[in-house]
C-alpha cells in the first residue's frame, strides 16, 4: 500500500494510523484514513468510514463516501442504504440527493423509489440538465410499465425542453424511444436521426 504513495501521502497515513492508535475514538482520524485509503484499498476504506459512522452517526460525509465507495464496488443495495441515512441527518444535501437520484435510475432502476429524490434535488437545483434529463426517464419508464399516458407525455415536455436548451445525442435518442412508444414512427425516425448525427 505505501510503496504507491508519494512521501506526503505515506506521511498522513502514518500520522492518522498513529492518531487512531492512540485515541480509537477519533471519528475524524477515521474519516481523514479512510479518505486517503480510497484509491488505493477499498475494503480498507470502508472499514474506516464504518469506524468513523458507528463513532459519530451524524456524519453525512462519511455516509455518502461510503455509498460511493459500495457503487464502485457494484454493490448498489448497501450503496442505496448509505445514501438514505446520510439523507437521515442531511435530509435537504444536494449532493446526496443527486448522486441517488442517479444510483436508482441508471444502476438499480427502480424508477418509482428515484422520482421523489429526483424531484427534492430539483427543488434545489432546478436548472441541473443530468438530473432533470433523469426525471424524464423516471416519467418515462413508469408510465410505460404502467400504461400512464400523463406521465409519458410528462417526460416528452421535459426531454423537448432539455432539446431546447441543448442538443444532446442521449435526450435525442429517448425521444425517439418515447415516439415509438407512442407509436409516432415518423417523430421517432426523426429524433433517432437526429440522436445519430
Amino acid at each position: 500500500l505505501r510503496g504507491c504513495r508519494d512521501g506526503r501521502e505515506w506521511q498522513a497515513v502514518t500520522y492518522f494510523e498513529r492518531s487512531i492508535e492512540l485515541d480509537p475514538t477519533n471519528e475524524e482520524a477515521w474519516f481523514q484514513y479512510a479518505y486517503l485509503l480510497e484509491n488505493e484499498d477499498l475494503d480498507a476504506s470502508i472499514r474506516a468510514y464504518e469506524q468513523a459512522v458507528a463513532l459519530d452517526p451524524t456524519q453525512t460525509d462519511s455516509f455518502y463516501n461510503l455509498a460511493a465507495l459500495h457503487t464502485k464496488r457494484k454493490d448498489f443495495e448497501k450503496a442505496e442504504e448509505n445514501y438514505r441515512k446520510a439523507l437521515h441527518v442531511s435530509p435537504r444535501d444536494p449532493d446526496v440527493l443527486k448522486h441517488l437520484g442517479a444510483l436508482l435510475v441508471n444502476n438499480i432502476k427502480a424508477f418509482e423509489r428515484a422520482e421523489p429524490v429526483i424531484r427534492a434535488y430539483l427543488e434545489l437545483k432546478p436548472g441541473d440538465y443530468s438530473a432533470t434529463n433523469h426525471l424524464g426517464q423516471v416519467l418515462y419508464e413508469v408510465g410505460r410499465a404502467a400504461g400512464d399516458a400523463e406521465k409519458i407525455d410528462g417526460a416528452e415536455k421535459i426531454w423537448r425542453d432539455l432539446i431546447a436548451r441543448e442538443e444532446t445525442r442521449f435526450v435525442a435518442l429517448n425521444l425517439g424511444l418515447l415516439m415509438e412508444n407512442k407509436k409516432d414512427h415518423t417523430a421517432a425516425e426523426a429524433w433517432f436521426a437526429k440522436a445519430s448525427e
